[in-house]
């Protein structure tokens, strides 16, 4: 009966009798409340992860069709970058970005967190840096090398279907108006639908830096 009730496997009982036949209840009980523990905190995570992607979804909606530019609010993030030498076009997908990433492992505390992923271009006054990112959450972001810091602040977002992150100075010429330097950033977005077989919603982000 304890055992229907906190979830334990029967087979895992013996570990609470000893040779006289006697349960450990007090035992049996504090096990049980560590594996309920465990599933309370997967569920709130996995709560976390639905209400950000309802946000996200939210935000994303407000745009869904606005083929202009238009602006929002992003906190400071962290990006595991690997360089990427040639222009990025059309035939970039997700699993091209995960092989630049292969030895790269979220973990199981992660496997809830709505990280980003996708492009980054570093416009700057000595050319232009092409990277490939997967946003790291902020507590493994220290402990990891390739990590760039892009700054919270007011982007200058637009939405397309098809890679536009090498026209980012000329879609936001007008936002970017004698700046030096800017960080364009392209990830996929969520949207409340979206057919299978049709290529996924990106986000072109601007943002202009000091350097």
């Amino acid at each position: 009966m304890y055992c229907n009730e906190l979830d334990i496997p029967l087979k895992e009982l013996t570990r609470f009798i000893d040779r006289s036949a006697t349960v450990d209840l007090s035992a049996l009980l504090a096990y049980g409340k560590g594996i309920a523990e465990k599933k309370l905190r997967n569920i709130q995570k996995g709560l976390r992860f639905i209400e950000n992607a309802e946000r996200e979804i939210a935000l994303t909606e407000k745009h869904r069709q606005n083929h202009k530019t238009y602006s929002r609010e992003m906190p400071q993030k962290f990006f595991r970058v690997a360089p990427y030498a040639q222009s990025f076009g059309k035939s970039e997908s997700a699993s091209e970005i995960m092989k630049l990433f292969f030895d790269f492992e979220y973990g199981t505390k992660d496997s809830y967190e709505l990280l980003e992923y996708g492009f980054l271009c570093e416009h700057s006054p000595s050319g232009i840096r092409r990277y490939a990112f997967m946003e790291l959450p902020e507590r493994k972001a220290s402990a990891r090398s390739g990590v760039k810091v892009i700054p919270a602040g007011t982007y200058f977002c637009k939405r397309s279907e098809e890679s536009q992150i090498e026209q980012a100075r000329q879609i936001f010429a007008k936002q970017l108006k004698g700046a030096v330097s800017f960080l364009a950033i392209e990830t996929d977005v969520f949207v409340a639908k979206y057919k299978i077989d049709a290529p996924p919603v990106n986000e072109l982000r601007v943002i202009s830096v000091s350097g």
